[in-house]
């Protein structure tokens, strides 16, 4: 059985490039941690040529999880979300709870993502758009797509009942949340701009025909074109 490896109480480290240099107290700060697990003795770990520990991350992220595990100050606002993915990474969860109070991932969290769990089949409809517009980007430098968006707080079935008067790729709705229709578009747009994809939405028109014969009610269905910019 290999003896376990000893580390001096001043660590160096290269963190995808970025040098470090902390205590082993601090690296072991959190029991339960993926670091305190890797600086345990128990695991071999790659140094570079300069005798430093190499830490495939990173490096200018690390830095704040360095802050976090001396003194427990938390990162910028508008860094929780990538430094959220360090600690969850490193298998800091002290770290990660206090990130889930903090905007933006507050509302992320709580907000966004429990709407999003309300609307039937989001992820498959947003694929549909992905699809779609892909499709058509052909020797193109932009490709557009349609939705459908509709919250309704009547039971009208308007896919069975006419033929609206666009065509669509994906349906949106109806869903039960105080959210509106702005919203979703907004959501929509988050995703697809953390999967690198540029695009604008533009309201099309609503469709608004008159249905049933003894009684007059018209289709909430609205509609909205997403534009695709590929270069």
């Amino acid at each position: 059985m290999a003896a376990e490896e000893e580390f001096p109480p001043v660590i160096e480290l290269n963190v995808g490039g970025a040098h470090h240099t902390t205590s082993l107290r601090t690296l072991r700060k959190y029991e339960d941690s993926m670091l305190a697990a890797m600086f345990s003795g128990r695991h071999h770990l790659t140094k570079d040529k300069e005798g430093r520990y190499f830490v495939d991350r990173n490096g200018t992220y690390f830095g704040y999880i360095l802050d976090f595990l001396r003194s427990e100050d938390l990162p910028p606002a508008e860094l929780s979300p990538e430094i959220f993915k360090e600690a969850r990474y490193f298998g800091l969860d002290e770290l990660c709870n206090l990130l889930r109070d903090v905007p933006p991932l507050f509302g992320e969290h709580t907000g966004r993502q429990e709407f999003i769990a309300r609307l039937p089949e989001y992820q498959e409809n947003v694929e549909k758009l992905v699809q779609t517009a892909r499709e058509s980007a052909v020797a193109a430098r932009e490709s557009k797509a349609v939705v459908c968006v509709y919250k309704a707080d009547s039971n009208l079935d308007a896919d069975n009942l006419h033929t609206c008067r666009y065509q669509w790729c994906a349906s949106f709705g109806p869903w039960n949340a105080t959210p509106g229709i702005n919203d979703l578009l907004d959501s929509i747009t988050v995703d697809l701009k953390d999967r690198r994809y540029n695009v604008e939405y533009a309201r099309k028109g609503e469709c608004g025909i008159q249905l049933g014969e003894l009684s007059w009610q018209s289709c909430p269905k609205q509609f909205y074109e997403f534009t695709f910019k590929w270069w």
